[in-house]
């Protein structure tokens, strides 16, 4: 939440104005930590810069207040380069040894993204700059590392030559998919041919039909596990069919983008046939969509299908 309030005002030079801006914060601040302590929510307080702390313009020898020609406090509309506040409330639900770290006259702003990916449970990426918080009480970890990475990050993940294993946290799951299939493809374990490999795929999307087939609702708790078992190893295996093809065809391929592609073609169908309908002098809405048969759909796709590709046929000429 950007309360912006010491900010918009400060920049007006208004001291009575900023103020009451700040009474404003002081306000929602009581109402946002009431918020937090009933849903047990960790609340991060902090700023990218200063603004109302200083209102007049300052001498930088004498630090005195500069008069204007009317002799008035000479305005100050400009960020400041003071030390920015940074809080951490309602902790002790989740993280009950929590500390910050001992050298934070060495910290800077940058430190917060992976303080707060900590404080959401997941390891920040070794190339941000170190949290500023020590969650367990481990006196190794009480120092904000000088070069920004963590001292202690790479000694506690287990080796593996599947290099990505360790970053799982910080990769969406689909591209961290493609990336442990291509360095399993690097090291030799796949099938030599992309028919072999798009073989497998299609072994386990075989699979994962044998357990549909066996599902029925006694024996749901047994077999919905193995279903969702079998489609990530669906999943995973066209993961290897793009490792293959990156590797042969020298692809910049991105499996989290093909994912949104498929969605986005979808969602941009199912507009057409709203339009469609719409030309027809009819709407799609829960209650018609409740009388169309299968048929009635399948026609109306194949005519959006048709108009869209149109449509992208013609944008590529």
């Amino acid at each position: 939440i950007n309360l912006a309030n010491g900010d918009m005002v400060g920049h007006t030079g208004n001291f009575q104005a900023a103020i009451c801006a700040m009474m404003v914060v002081d306000l929602s601040m009581g109402r946002l930590m009431k918020a937090a302590e009933k849903t047990n929510t960790i609340l991060i307080v902090t700023a990218d810069h200063g603004n109302c702390d200083e209102m007049y313009e300052k001498d930088k020898k004498t630090k005195k207040t500069l008069m204007d020609a009317q002799g008035h406090p000479k305005l100050k509309t400009s960020h400041t380069l003071s030390p920015v506040p940074f809080a951490i409330y309602n902790s002790n639900f989740a993280y009950p040894n929590l500390e910050l770290k001992e050298n934070k006259n060495e910290a800077c702003i940058a430190n917060i993204a992976s303080t707060v990916l900590e404080l959401a449970g997941f390891y920040p990426p070794d190339f941000y700059l170190s949290s500023l918080i020590n969650i367990d009480g481990d006196p190794k970890k009480s120092q904000i590392s000088k070069n920004g990475m963590f001292p202690y990050s790479q000694n506690e993940k287990e080796k593996t030559l599947l290099e990505s294993a360790n970053h799982k946290e910080t990769l969406t799951s689909l591209i961290f998919a493609q990336k442990i299939s291509k360095e399993a493809y690097d090291l030799g374990f796949t099938y030599p041919t992309l028919t072999g490999i798009f073989e497998e795929a299609k072994s386990e999307v075989f699979e994962v039909e044998e357990e549909i087939m066996k599902l029925n609702q006694e024996n749901k708790d047994e077999i919905l596990p193995k279903i969702e078992d079998e489609i990530g190893d669906v999943v995973f295996g066209f993961a290897n069919v793009l490792a293959y093809l990156q590797q042969h065809f020298k692809s910049e391929i991105n499996y989290e983008k093909i994912v949104q592609n498929g969605v986005d073609k979808f969602i941009r169908r199912f507009r057409c046939m709203e339009k469609i309908m719409r030309e027809q002098g009819k709407e799609l809405t829960l209650e018609s969509c409740g009388h169309m048969s299968l048929q009635d759909w399948e026609k109306l796709w194949k005519l959006a299908k048709a108009q869209t590709n149109q449509t992208i046929s013609l944008k590529k000429v």
